[in-house]
C-alpha cells in the first residue's frame, strides 16, 4: 500500500498531460500541450484581443457542470465581443482514480498546483515574447484552480511581469485558511484581483484575499437554494454560478461595500455613501475593499439593486 502511494505521488509530481484548449464555439475547440504554447498562435487565438483563461477545481473537468456553464457564457460573450477564451485542462493533475480523495488533494492536486501554475506562468510568458498583453489577460479559477493562477501570477512577477487580473471563484480553504504554510490568491498575483466567497463554511477561504472581496449572502450558512447535506457541493459551485450568468448580464449582480458582514446586516445594507460595483467582466478595477449581497434561490441569480439591500 506505502508502495502504491509513492508511486502514486511520484508520477503525479511529474504529470504532463496538461493542456490548451482554445474554444471557437461553445462545442469546437483545438487542444495544445500547455508546455508548447506558442501552437495557440496558429489557432483563432488573437493576441491583440482581450483573453480570459479559466481553471477548475480539484476533482474538475472540461465536462463539469460548472466549466460548461463558464465556457457557454464566454462563447456567448464572444459573439460580440473580440475575446479569446482558453480553459486550462489539468484533470488529470487535478485527480486521480487510484487514491482516496482525502489522499488526492494534499498529496496529488496540491502539488500540481505549483507544477501546473508555473507552467501556465511559462506559457504566458512565451506568449507576451510573441504579442500577448498581460495586462488585458484575465485569468479565472474555481476553487483550487484560483490557487493555481496565484501561482502562475508569482511566476511571471519572477520574471519582471505582471497579470492584469485574477478572479477566484470560492478560492479552495482546505490547507489555505490562515494560519497555514499554504500560500494562496492574494491581491499581490496581479493588477487586480477579485474574491467572491460562496461556501466559506466548507470548501472555500473564510480569508479576504483580494482588491476587491464579494461575499453573497454573507450571514448565511449555505447559498439559498442549496440543499443541507454533509459536504455538498452546492454553494461551493454558486459562486462560478453567478459569474457565469454575471459575464452576460452585467447589471444582475450589485453588491454594496461595508466594512464587515455585520456592518452591512444591521445596516439594512444600502448607503448613499457606500460603492456599488457590479460582478462580471466590467466591475469597476478602481475600487477596493469587501462587498456585500443577497441573491436568489434559483437561476436567475441575480437581484439588480434589490439585491444590496441586507
Amino acid at each position: 500500500m506505502i508502495y502504491r502511494l509513492f508511486v502514486i505521488f511520484i508520477y503525479f509530481n511529474y504529470a504532463q498531460s496538461a493542456s490548451l484548449w482554445v474554444y471557437k464555439s461553445k462545442d469546437t475547440y483545438i487542444s495544445i500541450p500547455l508546455t508548447s504554447p506558442l501552437g495557440l498562435l496558429n489557432t483563432s487565438f488573437n493576441v491583440s484581443f482581450d483573453s480570459v483563461f479559466y481553471a477548475f477545481g480539484f476533482n474538475g473537468s472540461p465536462d463539469g457542470v460548472t466549466t460548461k456553464s463558464i465556457t457557454h457564457a464566454y462563447m456567448e460573450l464572444k459573439e460580440n465581443t473580440d475575446v479569446n477564451y482558453v480553459l486550462l485542462n489539468w484533470e488529470k493533475e487535478a485527480t486521480s482514480k487510484d487514491a482516496g480523495r482525502i489522499i488526492q488533494y494534499p498529496t496529488i492536486a496540491i502539488r500540481n498546483v505549483k507544477i501546473i501554475g508555473e507552467q501556465l506562468g511559462v506559457a504566458l510568458l512565451e506568449l507576451s515574447k510573441h504579442g500577448l498583453d498581460l495586462d488585458k489577460v484575465h485569468l479565472i479559477g474555481h476553487s483550487l484552480g484560483s490557487h493555481l493562477l496565484s501561482v502562475t501570477g508569482k511566476k511571471l512577477q519572477k520574471k519582471k511581469k505582471i497579470v492584469g487580473r485574477i478572479t477566484g471563484l470560492d478560492p479552495a480553504g482546505p490547507l489555505y485558511n490562515k494560519p497555514t504554510l499554504l500560500k494562496g490568491l492574494n491581491k499581490n498575483d496581479a493588477v487586480f484581483v477579485v474574491a467572491i466567497h460562496t461556501n466559506p463554511q466548507l470548501y472555500g477561504t473564510l480569508n479576504n484575499v483580494g482588491h476587491i472581496d464579494i461575499w453573497p449572502n454573507c450571514d448565511l450558512k449555505l447559498q439559498p437554494g442549496c440543499p443541507n447535506k454533509f459536504l455538498d457541493l452546492c454553494s461551493h459551485n454558486r459562486a462560478p454560478n453567478f459569474y457565469c450568468e454575471a459575464i452576460n448580464s452585467p447589471k444582475a449582480f450589485p453588491s454594496i461595500q461595508a466594512n464587515s458582514c455585520r456592518d452591512w446586516t444591521t445596516k439594512n445594507g444600502s448607503n448613499d455613501t457606500h460603492t456599488i460595483i457590479y460582478m462580471g467582466e466590467n466591475i469597476d478595477r478602481k475600487s477596493r475593499g469587501y462587498f456585500y449581497m443577497r441573491t436568489n434561490k434559483l437561476s436567475p441569480f441575480g437581484k439588480g439593486l434589490e439585491g444590496i439591500e441586507a
